[in-house]
């Protein structure tokens, strides 16, 4: 049961964080740009989640083999690259992500609006 709950969290977590993403990207750009920054958006999205889980699956494999050849009385390289050097790369790339999403700047809290597209809009001239 309390797997579920475990699982209902991260995808809750999940949907939360790709809707912040979305709308900070629909915010950034004019809106005869939104279907190009969408589509590279996700194509961007795809390749990040084929590529992630190979780079760290292939971290992982590794730093088990180090930990393999260390009960075989081999010399280990120690603690960044036992068994948790995966989980400590992943932690520092979300680290990293965490500070590049501080320096998003204010002005994509709101929608860009142009008098153009919205007639209810009087321009001032």
């Amino acid at each position: 049961m309390s797997m579920c709950i475990h699982q209902i969290l991260i995808r809750l977590m999940m949907s939360a964080g790709y809707l912040a993403i979305n709308v900070q990207l629909n915010n950034s750009v004019d809106s005869s740009l939104l279907g190009t920054a969408n589509g590279l958006a996700m194509s961007i999205t795809a390749l990040g989640r084929a590529v992630g889980p190979t780079i760290y699956g292939i971290s992982y494999s590794w730093s088990l083999k180090n930990v393999e050849d260390t009960l075989k009385g081999n010399k280990s390289l120690g603690f960044p690259f036992n068994e948790y050097f995966a989980f400590l790369l992943i932690g520092l790339s979300s680290f990293f992500l965490f500070l590049l999403g501080l320096r998003i700047p204010k002005r994509f809290n709101k929608r860009k609006i142009n008098a153009e597209e919205n007639p209810l809009i009087i321009k001032a001239s």
